[in-house]
């Protein structure tokens, strides 16, 4: 990937003499790296490649650079795909569209024709909606099909007004039904609440102990370090709450569907993790 920062044609030219996986693994290196590239530059490229086993990958990958300048290209790369390849896509794209436009990025979704497509990405955006319009986000979100999806995306709008609109988060909290995942934004909860005893009574609403609130509450007020609340104890993926000698470095939460990624210029962006398709 460094050569082709540096030198993108001439790694480029290097690709064509290989093949097979070393070939596989080159270009999905150079796509990475193209992000100094214009847009039009990078298309062209793309296009080069529509025949290679791993084109939906790298298109996939292309689009998110492509999404930093023009998200109306990145939509439309996306959507050239075969209906099947395009959920990482819009994964990797809508995201960032709803940091920047949450109306346009609902409006992209509720076009698609697959019914589960649009739930799961719905989710995936709600978080970031919240933070916007908290009201339209839930509501929303509570129009998706009882099930881990929705309770999945209650629990991010939670953890992300947790800090600022603890009664938003609260109501977004008794809206979830899988009592495991509910855990996780009622532990991110207890150290923002103001007032103690409503902070012990929703914790022992939702199988806390008073010393658990406590302590979560002690080490909130001692700091906050790189942005996440020091507690003694860490809400595991799947809702287990995991009790802890001392406070951990970070906390694992339930939910929260996108990640942060540098782009190796010391910018970050918002992406989602991978469905676990091979690639």
């Amino acid at each position: 990937q460094q050569w082709g920062i540096a030198d993108f044609q001439s790694a480029r030219a290097y690709a064509d003499t290989l093949s097979g996986n070393r070939r596989r693994g080159f270009l999905e290196g150079l796509a990475g790296a193209a992000f100094p590239l214009s847009n039009p530059e990078k298309l062209a490229w793309l296009a080069e490649l529509e025949g290679e086993a791993n084109y939906p990958r790298l298109a996939v990958m292309v689009a998110q650079s492509v999404a930093q300048a023009d998200l109306g290209d990145a939509l439309s790369l996306i959507e050239s795909l075969r209906p099947t390849e395009r959920l990482n896509g819009y994964r990797s794209v809508l995201p960032m569209m709803a940091m920047q436009d949450p109306d346009a990025a609902i409006a992209a979704i509720e076009v698609m024709g697959d019914p589960s497509q649009r739930d799961q990405l719905i989710a995936m955006i709600a978080p970031v909606w919240a933070q916007v319009d908290p009201d339209r986000a839930m509501n929303r979100t509570l129009d998706l099909a009882p099930g881990p999806t929705r309770d999945q995306a209650l629990a991010s709008i939670a953890h992300g007004l947790a800090q600022f609109d603890s009664q938003r988060a609260i109501e977004a909290i008794e809206q979830i039904e899988d009592s495991r995942i509910r855990q996780g934004p009622v532990a991110a909860l207890l150290g923002y609440l103001a007032d103690e005893n409503e902070a012990i009574e929703l914790g022992s609403d939702h199988g806390f102990d008073r010393e658990s609130v406590l302590e979560a509450r002690a080490n909130s007020m001692r700091g906050i370090s790189g942005g996440i609340m020091p507690r003694p104890f860490a809400i595991a993926p799947n809702g287990d709450v995991i009790r802890l000698a001392s406070p951990p470095s970070a906390t694992v939460f339930a939910a929260p569907p996108m990640v942060m990624l540098d782009d190796g210029r010391g910018a970050l962006h918002a992406a989602a993790g991978e469905s676990g398709e091979d690639h």
